[in-house]
């Protein structure tokens, strides 16, 4: 019995380091791209919908992406879906928002200041 919970707590140890790294490690990654990222307005264009539960037992619910289109420094227009949905929608077609754009080999975009609660 003792060695179970020498073994459950060493367990629970490796657990909660092993959450601390992987926070650390996105807080580093996220740090990185704000840093090597430029910020610019971008346009709602539209909402994707997409379908949760269908075929269960559950209630279906549904997300709506958006999709966000903006123009590059370089003069191109660059268009892309947000890596998250909600219900309800938390923007409306047609509304402007500040994105953080990453425009180097491994493009990467974000909203820059998400809406909370």
């Amino acid at each position: 019995m003792k060695a179970f919970t020498v073994l459950l707590a060493a367990l629970s140890v490796l657990l909660g380091a092993g959450l601390w790294v992987g926070a650390i490690w996105v807080l580093i990654e996220h740090q990185l791209f704000l840093h090597g990222s430029v910020e610019a307005g971008a346009k709602v264009v539209k909402l994707d919908q997409s379908i949760s539960g269908p075929g269960s037992r559950a209630p279906s619910t549904v997300f709506y992406t958006p999709v966000l289109r903006f123009t590059a420094s370089s003069g191109r227009t660059v268009e892309f879906h947000t890596a998250w949905a909600s219900t309800p929608p938390e923007y409306e077609v047609g509304e402007q928002v500040e994105i953080a754009a990453r425009l180097r080999a491994r493009r990467r975009y974000s909203i820059r200041r998400m809406r909370c609660c």
